[in-house]
């Protein structure tokens, strides 16, 4: 006669009368008693024998279940209301919990036979007479998660995007400021020019920003040297633009003057009406 040996009990062919344990009333009522307990519960709850049939399941288990009734569970075994979940790792942490009798929790997504799969949160507890299995429908949490993880991946897409653009743009602006330096240097005098005019001289020029609002000017006739070192309001883009005014300006004025006052006067003259100055705000300090 053979014996199949199955976690905590022996299951003894048909022919065998097992001998069986007879539950006193105060037990009965007692089991009773927390089997109704159970039917209130939010949480579905379910009892699993060790052939993986159902031999309890509460009303919230039902509702889980979608479909069926519990007269339909209860003729059936977990792989008839899950199919495939043979092939889960859900179910190797079920099979681990019924040989080694020890309690997990996890979350895992089941198929039903009829309706689109859910996501459960499942706490699984060993019992005599198998698992007890407490489980909470999470799918609107998942749906909720699914979803902001892909508003936040989308919004990732959009940043990188929008920093790629904005990369590009600030290369595209300092290259042109790159530029625009260059032709700022160029309008300075030459190292040579000031070595010819002052054999003992250094010039320290050091633009805070890429092109520069200061500027030094030189320019040499047959009587005089003119030697000119500006200082225009504002950094970067706005004081170069009025340095390349100066610039030019003192450039046409040495050709009609020789008095450094009257030069002045006319170069504020020039750069006011160059700004408009006149029609601006009172007050206002450009150039």
């Amino acid at each position: 006669m053979s014996y199949l040996i199955t976690p905590s009990r022996i299951v003894v062919p048909q022919k065998t009368t097992p001998v069986k344990k007879v539950k006193s009333k105060q037990e009965q009522a007692s089991i009773m008693a927390g089997l109704f307990a159970l039917d209130y519960l939010l949480e579905g709850v379910q009892i699993i024998g060790y052939d993986w049939k159902f031999k309890y399941v509460n009303e919230a288990l039902v509702t889980q279940s979608k479909h069926h009734t519990k007269r339909e569970i209860l003729g059936m075994s977990l792989l008839d209301l899950y199919p495939g979940i043979e092939f889960s790792e859900m179910f190797q942490a079920l099979r681990n919990c019924m040989l080694l009798r020890e309690s997990n929790k996890f979350e895992a997504e089941l198929s039903f036979t009829h309706g689109n799969p859910s996501w459960f949160e499942m706490r699984v507890e060993p019992i005599e007479d198998g698992l007890m299995i407490f489980t909470l429908d999470i799918t609107e949490r998942k749906k909720s998660e699914d979803a902001l993880k892909k508003l936040n991946e989308n919004l990732e897409e959009k940043i990188e995007s929008r920093t790629a653009q904005l990369q590009a743009k600030n290369k595209d602006i300092m290259d042109s400021l790159n530029y625009a330096r260059k032709i700022q240097q160029a309008f300075l005098p030459k190292r040579s020019m000031l070595m010819d005019s002052f054999i003992e001289s250094m010039v320290i020029y050091q633009p805070k920003d890429v092109v520069s609002g200061d500027f030094y000017w030189l320019r040499k006739d047959e009587n005089y040297t003119y030697l000119a070192v500006a200082d225009c309001t504002g950094h970067g883009v706005p004081g170069a633009l009025v340095s390349m005014i100066g610039m030019e300006q003192l450039n046409n004025l040495v050709l009609e003057l020789d008095s450094p006052a009257k030069m002045l006067e006319n170069l504020n003259e020039v750069v006011s009406t160059a700004l408009r100055q006149n029609e601006r705000q009172e007050g206002s300090q450009d150039g």
